[in-house]
């Protein structure tokens, strides 16, 4: 009985250790995350990368190795099979561009099933420039943020079902346009192969994810020998409303996007 309340007792303690702990944080606005003490450094390339993920212009640019965190608040809960992902950035004609790869055994670039989810990677960044890092949790009222998310099966392109599935017989539905793929009729980004790889959102709360109305950055992806490389490129001047500009290359060190908003993100 007396072990029981001495338990019992030491479990309370704890969580309200806890609890002042993070009472601390907020009130001195200190943010533990490893991640923020990691600078990215963009270095001028004399040649455009591009897109493409193997361009001799990224041999000499040096890495970055983030670690990430396990999410755990929404389905697949206790995901973590990614526990680093490797950043290099490169400026060009304005133009920054960020090289993201992690290893991966399996290619998976097809969503045709309701049971298959796409290899994907986000980067976020604060919406405006403050002195603060907004909240990792999508942002907050006064302090958005702004994510570039690459998704493998829009860079694949969309595969129709039955060239998925090669033995299925089709009885009743000879059109290809829009309207007879209701999903991309509606708006749908992700059905519609034509608005490119990465989707630019953003949010100032969790809850609130929205689509920018200004879809300024590119990106490509390449799976190669068990593991994923990916290039997002956007120009530094943004005309969005809630996408910021970023810093002139005289300024060639640039925090990188998970020590900007602590958070860089890959499923696989």
């Amino acid at each position: 009985m007396l072990l029981d309340t001495l338990k019992r007792r030491r479990v309370a303690l704890g969580v309200l250790g806890v609890l002042a702990f993070a009472g601390v944080l907020q009130f001195t606005n200190t943010n533990p995350a490893v991640s923020q003490t990691l600078y990215l450094n963009a270095y001028e390339s004399e040649s455009d990368p591009g897109l493409d993920p193997g361009h001799d212009a990224w041999k000499d640019a040096m890495p970055v190795n983030i670690a990430l965190s396990a999410q755990a608040g929404s389905y697949a809960a206790g995901g973590g099979s990614v526990a680093t992902i490797g950043a290099k950035a490169l400026h060009h004609n304005d133009t920054l561009y960020i090289r993201v790869e992690w290893d991966d055994a399996s290619q998976n670039d097809t969503t045709i099933r309701a049971e298959d989810f796409a290899d994907a990677v986000a980067i976020e960044f604060p919406s405006k420039t403050a002195t603060t890092v907004p909240s990792v949790c999508m942002g907050q009222a006064d302090s958005g943020v702004n994510i570039w998310h690459w998704r493998a099966d829009s860079d694949a392109g969309l595969k129709d079902p039955n060239v998925f599935y090669t033995s299925s017989s089709v009885d009743g539905y000879p059109y290809t346009d829009s309207l007879f793929y209701t999903a991309r009729e509606a708006g749908n980004p992700f059905a519609n192969p034509d608005l490119g790889a990465v989707q630019t959102l953003v949010s100032r709360a969790f809850g609130e994810l929205t689509t920018s109305t200004v879809q300024d950055v590119q990106g490509h992806g390449a799976w190669v020998d068990g593991k994923w490389a990916v290039v997002f490129a956007r120009p530094y001047a943004s005309l969005g409303p809630s996408t910021r500009s970023l810093p002139a290359a005289t300024a060639p060190t640039w925090p990188s996007p998970s020590g900007m908003a602590k958070a860089m993100s890959a499923t696989a």
